[in-house]
């Protein structure tokens, strides 16, 4: 009988002692995935312009997440859709068994990989404002300058036929913040449209300025981010964004996805082509009736928006990354 006790101890045991250290094997790997995510879309958004910076930002960014560089396997530029568009990371950890030595485990070797890649909106959920086609024939960056003051809606007495850049995405009015009515102000108080907006569709204009409601509906956003007008986030001058974020990472959903159009329809609310997309970021908005929105146009790669489609770089202006793998 205690020969039959002592042989189901050393199961029971080894079962513990492997369920123990298998345990930490899972718990390893998927904090290794997390890092090799987190490196792959950092690098990604140095390509295509530097190889070294992506590879460099990818190290750094593992490190952060608590893979040391040693244990950076590999990270690889290679081209997707166009020339040095993406990137791979390769991570992994040794192992060593705990309980598991007395049945015999020993040391293993985890590894998690994932690719990024960087490209262009196609579409996704904007802010209802749109910017000029400046160059006149849809090629990015539209007749602007990256880091460039652009004013995203027209102020009073600033309008062109009638139209102060406010668009109807989610319905065809204004809309209501407070009862969520779909509309162009719902949608400011949301952060964006949730229906998506595509290279090569047309949406409708309004006429009139919402000047005083426009100003409550971005106040109302802000408020959702713990922010205000007046905060550090309306400090920045278009230059050197990531160096700002990372100073001030409260203040990144102020970069938001807004349509490029044609020219505005004279005195009516006629629908416009979209003729691409740009990240812009909101600095300020006028308070009372005034109405006026300004921001930067930026040159980034940064995220999808929740409701996004993307396609290959360069191809209509605004830049993501996405993890393919």
């Amino acid at each position: 009988m205690l020969v039959v006790a002592a042989m189901a101890m050393v199961v029971l045991l080894g079962a513990t002692a492997l369920a123990v250290d298998v345990g930490r094997l899972w718990e390893t790997r998927r904090e290794l995935q997390n890092a090799a995510d987190a490196a792959a879309l950092a690098g990604a958004q140095d390509l295509p312009a530097s190889i070294a910076d992506a590879m460099n930002d990818a190290v750094v960014w593992a490190g952060k997440n608590g893979v040391a560089p040693q244990d950076v396997v590999s990270t690889t530029v290679s081209s997707t859709y166009a020339p040095d568009d993406t990137i791979s990371v390769v991570v992994q950890r040794e192992v060593p068994a705990t309980f598991g030595r007395v049945v015999g485990m020993g040391t293993t070797t985890v590894t998690a990989q994932a690719s990024a890649i960087v490209g262009s909106v196609t579409g996704g959920g904007v802010m209802p404002f749109g910017i000029q086609d400046l160059s006149g024939n849809g090629t990015p960056p539209f007749g602007y300058v990256f880091g460039q003051a652009v004013q995203l809606k027209d102020s009073a007495g600033d309008g062109v036929y009638g139209n102060y850049a406010e668009l109807a995405v989610d319905g065809s009015g204004s809309g209501n913040c407070n009862t969520g009515n779909p509309g162009y102000l719902s949608d400011i108080c949301n952060g964006g449209t949730s229906n998506m907006v595509e290279v090569g569709e047309e949406v409708n204009t309004l006429t009139g300025n919402r000047g005083g409601p426009t100003s409550s509906a971005l106040d109302t956003w802000a408020q959702k981010h713990n922010d205000t007008m007046g905060s550090v986030c309306s400090t920045f001058d278009g230059t050197n964004y990531d160096s700002f974020i990372g100073a001030n990472a409260q203040c990144a959903y102020r970069l938001v996805l807004v349509p490029v159009i044609g020219n505005w329809p004279s005195g009516s609310s006629a629908p416009v082509p979209v003729e691409g997309l740009a990240w812009l970021y909101i600095a300020s908005w006028s308070s009372g009736g005034q109405g006026s929105v300004n921001g930067f146009f930026m040159n980034q790669q940064a995220p999808c928006p929740a409701t996004c489609a993307h396609g290959a770089l360069n191809s209509y202006g605004s830049q993501v990354v996405w993890l393919i793998q």
